[in-house]
């Protein structure tokens, strides 16, 4: 028997079957199942099966990928198919020819079609298929069809239970991250976030994980948050952020009643003003940190890294931007969140009041005095900075107080 992917690809196969489907109506109805085995020496016909449909990028480097491994290069390969639960591939159709033995299957969607579960197997026997004891082993392959938008993610969904899918990896596939994908398109940043499970493994660059998007939206988000609220779950609890974002955009009834698709035309401006901040860090704290009239000297504090060899990258900078200190979350993020009240709502969409890159020279030195003050008072902890509501309130109205003052003065 012979397998053929999307009319490219032809393998042996073993002990092809059929798993009818005993639900004959409804919307699943079309669901078939195939299953097969497949030696090992063959895999390589594999190689380039679409994997973007799997919930979780492939991290060889587990405690249960080295079981695997460990697995393929055993020499007792007589029940490697039976341990290993094999690979499922999502496909559009299946034909099979009794005379020649060979079944052939179509990838038609690249949004639906490709390997749904046991990525990881697929990826290990891709690496061991030389191996002297992996040539001879079966894998199992599971061809299933029928799956669609009413169905893809729940069954993707239930088939990756060895370990737990985390929710922002199914809202991935779910497309609903595509607000941050249009508000940020023009950020190159926006390709070192990880969208998916395991992504940062497989991928050192993707260093920011989608959690921290959403905690900054948080720091902005003008429904939730007024004067007298402040967003301290950014700091406290980020992953809280991803629950605030996808309870918006499931339960509002249009796009004019979430709060996140009101950000998109400034949703950029928030990642910018965090790394001019970022970058310019200790040049502002020392300039207005300081005690009285003095100077302060950021690098003698203990969370600051003073050694000029050790770079830490601006973490939402577009370009390749590095720092030789450390900018703890507990103090940059009061100072950025303050900048919310220079935000308002206009025919459903945020808007600037009052340009914000300009109207930080104006605040700045009030910032960076307070959150000076604020460090020195809890023996410089920036972590008891980051939890203390009354240091958010206060940021917040010096920048409130200041736009105030400026509209006052264009009367």
């Amino acid at each position: 028997m012979e397998v053929i992917i999307a009319d490219e690809f032809s393998v042996p196969g073993e002990s092809l079957r059929r798993m009818p489907n005993p639900v004959e109506q409804g919307i699943d109805s079309d669901v078939q199942v195939y299953e097969f085995y497949l030696q090992v020496k063959h895999i390589h016909k594999f190689a380039n099966l679409p994997m973007d449909t799997n919930p979780r990028e492939q991290h060889l480097g587990s405690s249960v990928s080295q079981d695997i491994r460990n697995s393929v290069r055993s020499p007792n390969h007589s029940l490697f198919h039976i341990l290993n639960k094999g690979i499922t591939v999502s496909v559009f159709k299946v034909n099979y020819d009794n005379r020649t033995g060979m079944v052939t299957f179509y990838l038609d969607d690249p949004k639906y079609h490709g390997n749904i579960d046991g990525g990881h197997t697929l990826k290990i026997l891709l690496n061991e298929m030389d191996h002297e004891h992996a040539k001879e082993k079966f894998v199992k392959v599971e061809l299933i069809t029928g799956l669609n938008k009413n169905n893809f993610v729940e069954v993707t969904h239930a088939r990756n239970t060895a370990a737990k899918v985390e929710q922002f990896t199914i809202a991935e596939l779910e497309d609903k991250f595509d607000i941050i994908k249009e508000g940020l398109n023009n950020e190159s940043f926006l390709e070192r976030v990880t969208f998916k499970q395991f992504e940062e493994k497989v991928n050192k660059d993707k260093n920011i994980p989608v959690r921290h998007i959403t905690g900054m939206l948080n720091l902005f988000n003008i429904d939730k948050y007024d004067n007298t609220t402040h967003p301290t779950t950014t700091y406290t609890g980020v992953g809280n952020t991803i629950n605030y974002y996808l309870d918006n955009y499931n339960h509002c009834k249009n796009a004019s009643e979430n709060p996140y698709y009101k950000m998109i035309p400034v949703m950029s401006d928030f990642f910018k003003i965090h790394s001019l901040i970022e970058s310019n860090f200790k040049e502002y704290y020392n300039e207005y940190g300081g005690e009285g009239k003095k100077r302060a000297n950021y690098l003698n504090l203990s969370f600051a890294s003073s050694d000029d060899k050790t770079l830490h990258r601006v973490k939402y900078s577009n370009e390749d931007e590095y720092i030789s200190y450390d900018v703890p979350d507990g103090l940059i993020y009061p100072i950025v969140a303050s900048f919310r009240a220079l935000l308002a709502e206009r025919n459903g969409k945020y808007y600037w009041v009052v340009n914000p890159y300009n109207f930080m020279n104006s605040v700045i030195d009030k910032l960076f005095n307070l959150t000076g003050e604020k460090l020195r008072s809890i023996a410089n902890n920036p972590s008891a900075v980051g939890k203390d509501f009354s240091h958010w309130f206060t940021l917040y109205m010096v920048v409130e107080h200041e736009l105030m003052k400026y509209q006052m003065q264009l009367k």
